[in-house]
Parts: C-alpha cells; sequence; structure tokens
C-alpha cells in the first residue's frame, strides 16, 4: 500500500529537470526578433487578480521560476520561465503568438526548424499543453515528440517539416506567422511588486546624484576645457553564410527491422496490464516508443502512475484529455539501431514479390504507392523542391506474433515498419511500413 505522501509525490506537478531529459534551449531568433520558448503553462483561474496564483506555482512547482506571460486572447493561462536558463524580460512569447494566429484551429501539433533545433508545441483545446513548448535541441527528440502526441486523435491541424515526409503534415513559415501577431512580452516577478518603490527610489537616487555633482564641481572644477571622448569604430562583425545540407536518402537511415519487431513485441506486452478503472485500447508501437490508449471507467491519473510505478515501466509522458474520460500513455522501448538499407528491387519487382509470399501464407495485403505532397507557392506553405524517394506502402493484420514475421520482412532490403499496432479486443497484430524501391 501506498501512504499519503507517496501518493502525492505522484500526482506532484514539478518540473525539475531530469537526468535524461532531452537537452533543451530557452530562446529563439526568428526574423530578427528573439522569442521564449520552452515555458511552463499552466491555465490561470483568477484572471482578474492573476499574480497570487502566479507568484504561488511559482515557488512551489517550478523552481527557479523569476519570469511570467499571462496570455490575454483565447484560454486564460500564464508561463512561467527561469532567467538562469536564458529567459528574460521583454522577450516575446511564441507560443502565444501561434495559438493566436490558429485560434480557428482548437488543436494543433507543430514542430518549427529554427537555426537553434526544432521547436514543438502542442495546443489541445485552446490550451497549450503544460510542458509541451519545447525547444529541442536534437531532431531525434523533437520527432519522438511529435509521433508521441501524433497517438492523439482528432487534431485540427499537423505542422511538421517537409524534409520529415511525414504524410497529413504541413510545412508553415513561422517568420510571417510571428511578423503577423501580437506579440507578449514576458516580466519578471519582482518587478510586479517592486515598480512604485523603484520609481520613488530612482527619483530620490537622482536628486542625490545631482546634488553630490554641484558640490563636486565647486571644490576640483578648475578647467574650462571640454570633455573630449575618443571615438571607438564600431565592431564589424562578418555575416556567415549558412551550411547547406545535403539530402540524405531515407534508406540511409531507417530503423533496424530485427530490433523494431523484438522491442516492440517485448514493449506491447509490459504495458498490456490490468488497471483498475481504465480500459485499455489498441497499443502503438514504432521506433520511437509506444502510445497506449485507455478509457477511463472510474479511475482516476494517479491509479496510472501507480500501476506503471509497480510493473517497473517509466512513463515518458502521460496525456489525458481535458474532461478527464480519456489518457494516453507514452514509454520507451529504448534506442533502435538506424541502418543502411539501400532499394534491391523496382517498384513492379518489389509489389510482385510481396504479393507472391503473401498469397503463399494466405494472409490479405494491402499495398500502395506513397505519395509525395506538392506544395503550391504563395501564403504560408513554403515551396520545397526535393528529389523525389519512391517507395510501396504495405499493411496487413495477422493473429501471429511480431517475431513470425521477421523472417519474411528483414528479406526484403530498403524496408522500414511504420508502426505494429496491437488490438487488444480482437486479439491481432496489424503491420504497416514501407519498401524503398529503385
Amino acid at each position: 500500500m501506498l501512504d499519503d505522501e507517496e501518493i502525492e509525490e505522484q500526482d506532484d506537478l514539478s518540473v525539475d529537470m531530469d537526468e535524461d531529459e532531452p537537452p533543451w534551449g530557452a530562446t529563439m531568433e526568428v526574423g530578427g526578433t528573439t522569442y521564449a520558448v520552452s515555458l511552463f503553462w499552466q491555465p490561470l483561474s483568477d484572471p482578474d487578480n492573476p499574480m497570487p496564483e502566479i507568484k504561488e506555482t511559482s515557488e512551489s512547482v517550478l523552481d527557479g521560476a523569476d519570469v511570467f506571460v499571462i496570455r490575454k486572447s483565447g484560454a486564460s493561462q500564464y508561463g512561467l520561465g527561469i532567467s538562469e536558463e536564458g529567459h528574460d524580460s521583454g522577450q516575446n512569447s511564441a507560443a502565444i503568438s501561434l495559438a493566436e494566429y490558429f485560434a480557428n484551429k482548437a488543436s494543433f501539433v507543430s514542430v518549427f526548424k529554427v537555426p537553434e533545433g526544432w521547436w514543438f508545441l502542442a495546443v489541445r483545446n485552446d490550451l497549450i499543453l503544460s510542458e509541451e513548448d519545447v525547444l529541442y535541441l536534437n531532431e531525434e527528440d523533437a520527432q519522438r515528440a511529435f509521433f508521441s502526441m501524433m497517438a492523439v486523435p482528432d487534431w485540427g491541424y499537423k505542422i511538421a517539416p517537409e524534409e520529415w515526409g511525414i504524410e497529413g503534415t504541413e510545412e508553415v513559415d513561422l517568420d510571417e506567422i510571428l511578423r503577423n501577431t501580437r506579440p507578449a512580452k514576458l516580466s519578471h516577478l519582482s518587478s510586479v511588486h517592486g515598480t512604485k518603490f523603484k520609481v520613488i527610489a530612482g527619483g530620490v537616487a537622482l536628486i542625490a546624484i545631482y546634488i553630490l555633482l554641484q558640490i563636486f564641481g565647486m571644490f576640483f572644477g578648475g578647467t574650462d576645457d571640454p570633455l573630449v571622448r575618443s571615438i571607438v569604430p564600431p565592431k564589424i562583425f562578418k555575416k556567415i553564410a549558412p551550411v547547406q545540407k545535403k539530402e540524405i536518402p531515407p534508406w540511409e537511415s531507417l530503423y533496424d527491422t530485427s530490433e523494431v519487431i523484438h522491442l516492440c513485441s517485448k514493449g506491447i506486452r509490459s504495458v498490456n496490464i490490468t488497471i483498475p478503472g481504465w480500459n485499455i485500447g489498441n497499443v502503438t508501437c514504432d521506433g520511437t516508443g509506444i502510445a497506449t490508449p485507455w478509457t477511463r471507467a472510474y479511475g482516476t491519473a494517479s491509479s496510472l502512475r501507480t500501476a506503471f510505478k509497480q510493473a517497473n515501466i517509466t512513463l515518458i509522458n502521460l496525456i489525458i484529455d481535458p474532461a478527464g474520460a480519456s489518457a494516453i500513455t507514452i514509454t520507451s522501448i529504448g534506442k533502435v539501431r538506424k541502418v543502411y538499407s539501400y532499394p534491391a528491387l523496382s517498384e513492379e519487382k518489389t509489389r510482385l514479390e510481396i504479393n507472391e509470399i503473401f498469397q503463399a501464407i494466405g494472409v490479405d495485403v494491402s499495398l500502395s504507392e506513397q505519395q509525395s505532397f506538392i506544395k503550391k507557392k504563395g501564403g504560408l506553405i513554403k515551396t520545397v523542391e526535393k528529389e523525389k524517394y519512391r517507395s510501396i506502402h504495405f499493411s496487413y493484420v495477422s493473429s501471429m506474433e511480431p517475431a513470425t514475421w521477421e523472417t519474411v520482412l528483414t528479406s526484403f532490403s530498403g524496408l522500414e515498419i511504420s508502426s505494429i499496432i496491437w488490438d487488444s479486443s480482437n486479439r491481432t497484430w496489424k503491420y504497416e511500413g514501407v519498401v524503398y524501391v529503385k
């Protein structure tokens, strides 16, 4: 049994840094303006008197928080930042600008590639999610966060870099958005209570300085020569052109098929546990982790956390629907090795070989050519010209476990498993992936 202190500790919303937390940044520069990102967001219950609530959160939840911003349009929220991490008074909040721009989209998930890294933001039912405003410094961390959120249904809009090639997403011009929205600036918590004192103290100080200067001039001012100041030429900084990265074909960095099969099989079994008050849905696994949907019967969020802790399963994220009727747990399968797997067959031969194998086994397989999105010029969507890599998308359902399919799937060069889905109701497995062709 857990005592009250342990339960309280599990429900704590503290965001203290974890040793395994991916590296992140506090600011990014877009269009010559510095924007604050990676803020900790909370709903504001009393917009007419926000400071007691903000101050309490800064002291009890986010250690070291000393700057804040209030969202005045849309849902009432406030974001907290830490000056020691790089946040500062006067910086604009990028999250508020984006939420305001997409006000007609109640829910959207996005990743923007910026010079400092990859900025990730998720807004659900008009609320900026508490810890989903993050500037990731590593691309894989940003992809992991994005794919985790993609497991949540009913996103009104999905934004991701064109180079990621994710179906159903668009690349959007972030500079255009931020230039066409009203800025919301961060303020220091100390400045809110100390402004009046600073004005009075500043006036007294100016008078005192003036009197001291007059006295100093009376006793020591013996020359009428004007003060000559040396002119220091400004520093000239040479602008360095960004290095153009060569695009890498997708088959040069594919998730290893055997590792995905074994790690997903093991991971799906580990999360297939009984939790009082919660019903499990279809479990989805890919190279980044496992997303498990839960439907609430009578349980609480703490019972979910407790069950995973007792099963020795580390939760990467717990996403709870605002109404509290459903939840999604995100867990890790460990780091999957990336491999080089050059396409060996043409599209026609690949399609023929897949059909022959599956017809011999007696399993229906769906095949389709992987479609590429055509971006039009103008508006917010960037025009991107890139080499097109042809591939065949496959999908099939089977009662046979993942390990049974290892020999079949590893026989194709250029193959990558997109997802393995365990249907807990029908007790079947759905396999999806792509095979790149010559």
